[in-house]
């Protein structure tokens, strides 16, 4: 017996750096699914450490663009 897959397809949307969540979140307002995976990072800065989240790909939104 197979079974069907009911999943849809996923797209790699190329943006604008550092637009990845406006883009997102537009996405999900039109009722999309949006990925954007992150990772934390610390940074030294002159006087202290800063965790920061930076985007695994830069200027890549990733989107399933089937309601």
């Amino acid at each position: 017996m197979e079974t069907e897959n009911l999943s849809y397809p996923w797209y790699a949307l190329w943006v604008k750096s550092r637009c990845e969540n406006t883009v997102a979140s537009h996405l999900q307002a039109k009722g999309y699914e949006s990925f954007l995976p992150l990772y934390k990072s610390q940074r030294r800065w002159s006087d202290r450490l800063r965790k920061s989240s930076f985007h695994f790909f830069p200027g890549t939104c990733f989107a399933s663009l089937t309601h």
